[in-house]
């Protein structure tokens, strides 16, 4: 892929957040100018029409709620040879989009590419615990094969695949709660096509700032986690998907000294009160998760099991 091509960066958001200005304005001041992006606005009603008149801004409107439908509209009405994604509550560095072109130059077009991300709220302890936790998830993860850096997953909020790749292969994001990235990985793993990790793609990530919004955050990945085991249970068996791989809570069954270290590597210039105030957070939110998890497994099993007794067609017994 050439280093000079046309990137279309994609911004599902919901309404005007305090946030997208921010990650717009970031955007805006890109160090490569061969861009446009693509504002994808999930709200009911299309507040964001007249917000920017910015000649490189988009405003869509997709009315149909979830990140997944956002993003699918955001790829429909793309022009860029790059898709690039970036969430609302992101700012991304200067050299961000020519980081991506850089790197696609290097590995060639038939990869998905990983960014990055930093902590933007260090202060906080609630968005730090948030990205730590992601970070345990993520770098568990990371395999490294001739000097090149390969995730399991990619992250939507940080990430970039060429359009060709979406054509052929008809990728498209199915809605979750939170792991339509999760999912389209397996989308990516099963045809081939690997997820190269890139930690020159950076961008600042503020996470949820309140108690409340994390732990429905963790209640809505333990329910994620459920569901697409019981999804990828249908998918059809190929030679390099012979099985399901996800581990289910992989970062909560990591030993107590791997998450300490982890922490440490993470926090290594906070004091020894934050650092544990930390591991009490990271752990109420695997047992969060792990609550919502057992607890849609069971709602699951049920259902498959009253669809078996009543057939199909009968309201108490049909799959959700």
């Amino acid at each position: 892929m050439k280093n000079t091509c046309f990137v279309s960066v994609i911004v599902p958001t919901r309404g005007l957040r305090p946030s997208l200005t921010y990650c717009i304005m970031s955007l805006l001041n890109q160090s490569y100018h061969s861009y446009e992006i693509i504002v994808v606005d999930n709200s009911p009603l299309h507040t964001l029409k007249k917000t920017w008149s910015h000649t490189k801004i988009r405003c869509i409107h997709e009315k149909r709620e979830g990140a997944a439908y956002a993003r699918n509209t955001g790829i429909r009405r793309a022009k860029g040879i790059i898709i690039a994604f970036l969430d609302d509550d992101c700012a991304a560095h200067k050299d961000w989009i020519k980081h991506i072109v850089k790197a696609f130059a290097q590995h060639g077009s038939h990869v998905a590419l990983k960014g990055n991300n930093i902590n933007a709220l260090p202060q906080n302890i609630i968005a730090s615990t948030e990205y730590y936790c992601d970070e345990l998830f993520f770098r568990s993860a990371y395999s490294t094969r001739k000097r090149i850096t390969y995730s399991a997953w990619i992250d939507t909020k940080n990430c970039a695949i060429s359009r060709n790749i979406l054509q052929t292969h008809r990728l498209r994001f199915r809605p979750f709660l939170v792991f339509e990235d999760l999912e389209f990985s397996y989308q990516l793993r099963k045809r081939n096509i690997p997820i190269v990790y890139c930690p020159q793609i950076q961008v600042k990530h503020a996470g949820r700032a309140s108690l409340f919004s994390h732990i429905i955050r963790s209640l809505r990945i333990g329910y994620d986690y459920a569901y697409l085991k019981q999804l990828l249970l249908s998918y059809p068996q190929t030679s390099n998907f012979s099985r399901v791989e996800i581990d289910i809570l992989r970062g909560s069954k990591r030993s107590t000294y791997q998450i300490q270290r982890l922490i440490h590597s993470l926090t290594d210039s906070q004091n020894i009160w934050y650092r544990t105030k930390m591991y009490i957070l990271i752990h109420a939110t695997i047992h969060s998760i792990q609550l919502a998890y057992h607890l849609c497994r069971t709602y699951l099993r049920l259902a498959l099991y009253l669809h078996a007794i009543h057939g199909p067609g009968q309201d108490s017994g049909d799959v959700p």
